[in-house]
């Protein structure tokens, strides 16, 4: 059977079954990250939202109080929203993902989250494969994708519902399918890497810059014959996928006007807000790499991108090219230090690519002596190894949002509950949002005391509060604690990875065990 000009073999059909089972079997060892304050959390509530709405934009009467405070703009009580001019949220992010995940959501429930990633990471795993097979002979390209398969990062992405997922599985079709037409010449090729790369806009903002790269590849290559290596069919699809782009841009405008905002700030900060320097987050991103076993790729696949320069060989430096912009990250991240969070970064471009031309390099650089390249292979995979393994079974969350239900059932529809940041003991984990969209109570994050005075209480049954025993401070300074009556207490266990504090050494899993308690606002 012949697809996309190349014959099916054996070899395909068993890799692929493998990287499906093994799909699946990463994404397994995941709760459904619908817990608030993290990209996460907005991403999944966003799917939710869109399939209980059937609207990209949404309210609920809870929202409305904190609108009618705060007005359009950013949604401090709701994290990843904005407040649309008519009183609604919306998301502050591309738009592709959720909807990518409200797909799976409306067929599978919370379990879609995980098929929704696994089937990406799939898609990812088997086209960095065939990429592979185009340049490397059986085993060495096999060897590459056990160095993708026993990474950490890898199998730690699949288990929250970050757009990078979806990422991997755009642009790794989309650079082989490009990489087949500057092999081959054929059109059909070109127009699957220009769907591939025209989706990855929806996804994530770095697509507008490999779309642009990989037209300039071409029209290098055939300068004023570059209609003619395109056809109609193809500048018609470029046409409409710009357009569509260009409507995309007015429906998802306040992630666009978001990303705007972010760009004219420093994006130079430690995790606990602090300015730092060029210097300083580039030292911090070298320590994060070297403590996750992921320097000697990105030094290795350096040095082979720059060996590839050298041999003059342009076939095989097309999908460093695409891509090269993101290697402006291992300088500048723009995204806080804790790790692993940072190496999201990393994950969908950058991790993969070094992998693929450290292969590639020290394939042909021992070509005469293969037993060094499998030595050095072998010593690699267990590098991986040796960081993965304590992590391969590792549930962040386990079993919170059962714990958040079973909290649920103290409050009725019509009450309102105002929720403490650290109410699960992390801030990146909040309850307030599954508390509102998966089990339907009128719940916000709650940040400024003086909220309560602008807020009409009398649409609601009672107001509660949900706060920590040891996250007291903020409610006695303001005198809102002298105003409460203690109804219940309660218990939490969250589990989460955490580095030690100054750390760059790996993350430990730790439980963290909180008691709180239920207060209800005196009338």
């Amino acid at each position: 059977m012949k697809i996309f000009g190349k014959t099916y073999s054996r070899e395909i059909i068993l890799v692929g079954i493998a990287l499906l089972a093994i799909s699946f079997w990463f994404a397994y060892f995941s709760e459904p990250t619908v817990f608030t304050g993290r990209d996460q959390g907005s991403f999944a509530e966003t799917a939710i939202q869109i399939v209980k709405n059937k609207s990209l934009n949404f309210s609920f009467p809870v929202e409305k109080e904190f609108f009618n405070v705060y007005g359009p703009g950013k949604a401090l009580n709701f994290p990843g929203f904005a407040y649309t001019q008519g009183g609604k949220l919306a998301t502050q992010f591309p738009l592709g993902y959720s909807l990518w995940l409200a797909f799976f959501y409306a067929i599978f429930g919370l379990k879609g989250f995980a098929i929704a990633n696994a089937l990406t990471f799939f898609i990812f795993a088997l086209f960095f494969y065939l990429l592979a097979r185009l340049y490397l002979n059986l085993y060495p390209a096999l060897t590459a994708l056990l160095l993708i398969l026993s990474s950490f990062v890898f199998a730690w992405i699949v288990k929250f519902t970050l757009s990078e997922n979806l990422a991997l599985a755009l642009i790794w079709p989309g650079l082989y399918f490009f990489a087949r037409f500057y092999k081959d010449e054929k059109k059909r090729f070109l127009s699957a890497a220009i769907v591939f790369f025209g989706l990855f806009l929806f996804v994530r903002v770095e697509g507008i810059i490999f779309l642009l790269i990989a037209l300039g590849i071409l029209l290098a290559r055939y300068q004023k014959k570059i209609f003619s290596a395109l056809g109609k069919a193809n500048a018609w699809l470029i046409s409409i996928i710009g357009v569509v782009y260009i409507l995309n841009i007015f429906i998802n405008r306040y992630f666009y006007l978001n990303l705007i905002k972010n760009l004219l700030k420093s994006s130079l900060v430690s995790a606990n807000g602090e300015q730092v320097g060029l210097f300083g987050e580039m030292l911090n991103v070298g320590q994060v790499l070297l403590a996750y076993g992921l320097i000697i790729f990105i030094v290795m696949g350096i040095v082979g991108i720059i060996w590839t320069f050298r041999q003059k060989n342009k076939e095989i430096i097309i999908p460093f090219l695409i891509i090269a912009p993101t290697f402006l990250y291992l300088f500048n991240p723009g995204i806080s230090d804790d790790h692993p969070w940072m190496l999201r970064r990393f994950v969908f471009t950058l991790i993969p690519i070094c992998i693929f031309y450290t292969v590639w390099f020290l394939n042909r650089f021992f070509q005469k002596r293969i037993f060094i390249f499998y030595i050095l292979s072998l010593l690699l995979f267990l590098t991986n190894l040796s960081v993965s393994i304590p992590y391969f079974g590792f549930i962040p969350h386990r079993r919170l949002l059962q714990q958040i239900e079973t909290l649920s059932y103290n409050f009725g529809e019509k009450d309102l509950i105002l929720v403490d940041q650290q109410a699960t003991g992390d801030g990146w984990s909040m309850l307030a949002g599954p508390l509102q969209f998966i089990f339907n109570k009128q719940a916000a994050y709650f940040l400024n005391p003086n909220d309560l005075a602008r807020i009409d209480k009398s649409r609601f049954s009672g107001i509660y509060f949900i706060i920590p025993d040891n996250n007291l401070g903020m409610y006695q300074q303001s005198g809102l604690l002298s105003q409460m009556i203690p109804m219940k207490d309660y218990q939490i266990n969250n589990q989460v990875l955490e580095s030690e504090n100054g750390s760059v050494s790996l993350p430990i899993s730790k439980t963290l065990t909180v008691f709180g308690k239920i207060y209800k606002l005196e009338n």
